[in-house]
């Protein structure tokens, strides 16, 4: 839970042994949201070309609710209720597996 009660955050850590908040279930707008920019301040991930590479892979996901823009640091949603469509779940299940293995490879975990 954050600070402000409005999500719910799923995060991993970091090699300096500091938790990231990649993913957040928000209350008042009823999304799932990934924090580009907070992926941004991880090493396996601050690059640009990472960080572009993950959005084209959110841009792929299979949803008619799908916010997102062309910023490196942004905030790309989908609707919760949305995710409980097969083909979306599968798509952000698998995009969360690879975030969490590009932190292992860091961090030999």
């Amino acid at each position: 839970m954050t600070n402000s009660k409005d999500s719910l955050a799923a995060g991993l850590l970091r090699p300096d042994g500091k938790r990231t908040y990649v993913f957040f279930m928000r209350k008042t707008s009823g999304r799932l949201e990934t924090s580009l920019a907070n992926l941004g301040a991880t090493p396996v991930y601050a690059p640009d070309d990472t960080r572009q590479a993950l959005l084209s892979a959110i841009r792929g996901w299979p949803s008619s609710t799908l916010k997102v823009t062309d910023k490196l640091t942004g905030w790309p949603s989908v609707k919760l209720d949305e995710l409980m469509s097969e083909p979306l779940w599968n798509a952000v299940t698998s995009f969360a597996r690879d975030i969490a293995n590009g932190f292992r490879t860091v961090t030999g975990s």
